[in-house]
């Protein structure tokens, strides 16, 4: 009888016909497990399979694979590899999921019912810097290769219209340092962080004259979201460097919404200060010229915890209120449950919190799903990462309780040192690039667009 395990690995460069490369052994298994093995496979970004004696060789070393691409084509650099290995297993069959391939027993590291959208879905992702798409070494591309960016470039690719072109809130701690991760944006004068919180940070905004840029990928409709407050304050905004529009309070407290059609291209939106203040909730682009993409809106928040996410003030802009006033048809939670473990703050108090998020963000709409996205390892001490072993086994307890769709990313990368020796991390508590490909491969693969 035999067991299989299938894993995920990115490839950072082009493997040519004939080539090889190695990876590390999946957690639980070794040479001797694998020795003589047959049966195992590689699949190309979920498309071509080429199979073990055909168009793949594997070696099973002392601390390593080694895989030979024996296929007609180049696997080529960004790829991510669903590599099957089976091996002999006396005490009969079982299995042992790493990452399944569609058509097998379930998509990878996934649990309850499976999520179908159809064009035009708001998607949106709630948790912490690793969300946000924070990675040592990332500079400005950090954003554009989080793993909700990612994921929308993966939906393109199997041809159903996406976008994550969206900014709300800093995301980051302060104005600063969003502009070093987040290459769309820039600032001039005295444009900063404010002390409204909103639900991907705190709000940015200017008290003086100031100004803050936003470059925009192809799209026929801008949307400014703003603060609505005391009467007499003034921002403008401008397309392409063009003429200003005013846009002005009431004194009626609202959340509202600026929607600037353009023609269809790419532009850049600048707003800018003009009396007393302003406090800008987020900047979001999309073509709706032939329909609505889906949207996948980024909310994740650096350093944040489940009690951060759960912030509830009354107000239609506290955190709560946010997360159901984006008619989202889905959201992906991590919850925060990183800094939990390294704030040491209780499993009761961060089951609370998730259990606020979760009920909140189920009001969005009706048909609503919640989806759970457990984080990557950490390289901190045993007493840290015990806590986030922890608080990753509460979240799989409650997603089964609250049939939420689980997305075990903590299992797929195995332990820290599995993840760093696959490539993952750019640090002890961000993955990388790579890293965050594999998050976006296998969210993708729980999804099926109608």
């Amino acid at each position: 009888m035999g067991s299989r395990v299938t894993t995920l690995f990115p490839l950072a460069s082009d493997i040519a016909v004939g080539a090889t490369f190695s990876i590390p052994y999946p957690s639980g298994f070794t040479q001797a497990s694998l020795l003589n093995s047959a049966g195992g496979s590689v699949a190309v970004n979920d498309n071509e399979v080429f199979h073990q004696g055909i168009g793949a060789a594997f070696t099973f070393g002392a601390s390593n694979i080694t895989i030979q691409n024996n296929s007609p084509i180049v696997w080529p650099a960004g790829s991510i590899l669903n590599i099957g290995l089976s091996r002999t297993n006396p005490r009969g069959s079982n299995n042992l999921v790493f990452g399944t391939r569609p058509g097998e027993a379930a998509p990878s590291g996934q649990t309850g019912t499976p999520i179908t959208i159809s064009s035009g879905a708001v998607l949106q992702m709630i948790g912490d810097s690793t969300v946000a798409g924070v990675a040592t070494g990332g500079g400005t591309s950090q954003v554009a290769n989080s793993w909700p960016t990612q994921l929308a470039a993966l939906l393109n690719a199997g041809a159903y219209r996406a976008t994550a072109q969206n900014r709300y809130g800093c995301a980051s701690g302060t104005w600063a340092n969003l502009l070093t991760m987040d290459g769309r944006v820039t600032g001039t004068g005295a444009w900063s962080q404010t002390g409204t919180l909103g639900p991907g940070g705190n709000l940015f905004g200017a008290t003086a004259a100031g100004s803050a840029t936003f470059v925009l990928g192809t799209c026929n409709k801008i949307v400014v979201e703003w603060i609505d407050n005391a009467a007499g304050r003034t921002f403008t905004y401008a397309v392409d460097g063009g003429a200003t529009t005013d846009v002005n309070t009431t004194g009626v407290y609202a959340i509202r919404r600026t929607v600037i059609p353009v023609t269809l291209g790419s532009h850049s939106l600048t707003l800018a200060w003009k009396t007393t203040s302003c406090n800008i909730r987020g900047v979001e682009a999309y073509d709706d010229s032939t329909a609505m993409p889906i949207r996948a809106l980024n909310f994740g928040i650096s350093g944040a915890t489940s009690t951060n996410l759960a912030n509830d003030s009354g107000t239609a802009d506290s955190r709560l209120a946010s997360y159901r006033g984006y008619g989202a048809d889905v959201t992906f939670h991590e919850f925060g449950i990183i800094n939990d473990a390294v704030q040491a703050i209780a499993d009761s108090v961060t089951q609370a919190n998730i259990i606020a998020i979760d009920a909140s963000a189920a009001q969005s709409k009706a048909g609503h799903r919640n989806v759970y996205v457990t984080p990557n390892p950490i390289g901190d001490n045993a007493t840290i990462r015990a806590a986030l072993d922890s608080k990753v086994g509460l979240m799989r307890q409650l997603a089964a309780q609250r049939n939420a769709l689980l997305i075990d990313v903590y299992a797929e990368f195995g332990t820290y040192e599995d993840a760093v020796a696959r490539g993952l991390m750019s640090d002890t508590r961000h993955p990388n690039t790579a890293g965050y490909a594999v998050i976006a491969n296998l969210v993708n693969r729980s999804i099926k667009v109608a």
